[in-house]
């Protein structure tokens, strides 16, 4: 069952811009391709269970998982029989939608797990809610960028951390507070956040700051 969907024609947002947006909670076995796309469509799941396709690959995806679709890549999904998907799809165009969605390491792996404080659930209900309201384009226009730039943030693009120095890591718990420290953010998600185990986050930082992250985090706000 389709719950919306919509088309957006402003043409002249040329760097990135939403195109088309929707929602749908699929009957069992709703299927969609073989069929090549000719811009970046991404997929979230909200419940259920379903496959996906692409690069001679099939993943067996749940709530969570967000799968994009590569313009000029051949790809297939199809809903689970017992336990079909709800999903929101959002589609991206523009002179800076590969630059962009690069820093994801979405791009390459075309499957993430979002963690569960991801804010990308919040931009489909945006888009959802206001493309009714007056300045729709503007709304649009926001979520486009929003997307992106979460998606470099919560699942970033395959750093080669062999290069990175106990230094390189406190640098980037100190940007990663900064940019969320009004928010209830953890060590743990910090951890998560840089794929370093809790203990060594705490070790490091304490060594180079001479204080603790949640003493750092309690500072700042």
């Amino acid at each position: 069952m389709q719950n919306y969907i919509f088309s957006n024609d402003f043409y002249k947002n040329i760097d990135l811009m939403v195109y088309t947006s929707g929602h749908e909670k699929c009957e069992p076995s709703h299927s969609y391709g073989p069929v090549v796309r000719t811009s970046y469509m991404f997929h979230y799941i909200h419940s259920g269970k379903g496959i996906y396709k692409c690069r001679d690959k099939t993943w067996h995806l749940k709530a969570g998982d967000m799968f994009l679709m590569i313009p000029q890549e051949r790809i297939y999904y199809e809903a689970d029989q017992d336990d079909p998907w709800e999903y929101s799809w959002i589609g991206l165009k523009g002179l800076k939608a590969e630059e962009t969605i690069g820093r994801s390491t979405i791009f390459e792996d075309l499957v993430v797990h979002l963690p569960e404080t991801s804010r990308i659930p919040a931009i489909f209900s945006r888009l959802q809610t206001g493309r009714m309201t007056d300045n729709s384009d503007l709304l649009y226009n926001s979520c486009a960028w929003d997307m992106v730039y979460q998606l470099s943030q919560e699942v970033p693009a395959n750093k080669n951390t062999k290069d990175l120095s106990a230094a390189d890591y406190v640098e980037l718990i100190l940007t990663y507070v900064g940019q969320h420290f009004e928010e209830s953010i953890s060590v743990q998600e910090i951890a998560d956040h840089l794929s370093l185990d809790r203990s060594y986050v705490h070790r490091i930082f304490k060594k180079k700051m001479d204080m603790s992250v949640k003493e750092y985090i309690y500072r700042c706000g």
